[in-house]
């Protein structure tokens, strides 16, 4: 089971459930991260990310209760914030400098 993993410089982080590539220089689309139930912390900021948020990008994250915090920040996003993430009780999204469209009616 993945409970930390980093590809930032200089990072020192204890292993509690977050994904961290921020900084990375990683281009595309984002990728699904839906087959981590158990992630409770994501951070994808500073990188070249294009193209709008998947809709099962946390599909997979089982207890949906806890606070999640997801960091998207400074990449080229644009759209819609997906309407799964109101399935969340606890979620800190950070969409700074991206194109994001506009939030969902729910």
């Amino acid at each position: 089971r993945l409970e930390l993993l980093s590809l930032e410089k200089e990072q020192d982080v204890a292993p509690t459930g977050m994904f961290s590539v921020g900084g990375g220089g990683l281009s595309g689309t984002l990728p699904s991260l839906n087959g981590l139930p158990r992630i409770r912390e994501v951070y994808l900021g500073h990188n070249s990310f294009t193209g709008t948020i998947p809709n099962d990008f946390l599909k997979g994250v089982a207890d949906k209760s806890l606070l999640l915090v997801v960091d998207l920040s400074y990449n080229t996003i644009s759209g819609t914030i997906p309407s799964s993430f109101s399935n969340f009780a606890d979620l800190r999204l950070e969409l700074e400098r991206n194109q994001i469209s506009g939030i969902p009616d729910e």
